[in-house]
């Protein structure tokens, strides 16, 4: 990282840069020709009320650059492990570290709290996505416990479709 990156606890104040963030992030997914993962540039950002929660919680941390947010990260505990619920670095600041020094903060909060391992969803054949995981020594989880195959079904409500998720795990620390 050229430019000094600090992570910090979010803050209540930080919610409409999160947003910001991560509807900037969406806009990546609009290169793809297949509108199941295209579309995702469409989606709302992290909702608000949720984000003060888990920053009341002390689960949220962003990534600052000269004042500003680059970047977040939130976890959160399901069936027994850390989740990493979303990661998202403005696409300008991209490729410096910054995604997987958010994501090692929740590893962190994670191992802190007792937690054996950690998981996460995310798309199966996008770069950024499970093949960057597996760099960071996650693996695909399968078969999938009932809840996790629950999580997924949840996220299909969304629009994520099913056959286009991976489930992930990495032990923790």
């Amino acid at each position: 990282m050229s430019t000094e990156v600090s992570i910090r606890p979010a803050v209540v104040d930080d919610i409409e840069a999160i947003q910001g963030i991560d509807v900037a992030a969406d806009e990546l997914f609009r290169q793809f020709d297949d509108p199941r993962i295209a579309d995702r540039a469409d989606d709302d950002p992290y909702p608000a009320d949720h984000l003060a929660r888990a920053i009341g919680e002390e689960r949220v941390w962003v990534a600052v650059i000269e004042g500003s947010a680059v970047g977040f990260s939130v976890g959160w505990t399901f069936d027994g492990e850390a989740h990493l619920d979303e990661v998202a670095v403005l696409p300008e600041h991209g490729r410096r570290g910054i995604g997987r020094a958010l994501i090692d903060r929740v590893i962190e909060w994670g191992a802190a709290q007792g937690l054996p391992s950690i998981t996460l969803t995310t798309f199966r054949d996008v770069a950024w996505n499970r093949p960057y995981y597996e760099k960071l020594g996650f693996e695909v989880v399968d078969p999938l416990t009932p809840p996790l195959q629950r999580m997924i079904d949840h996220q299909a409500q969304w629009g994520l479709v099913p056959e286009l998720r991976v489930v992930m795990r990495r032990p923790l620390p």
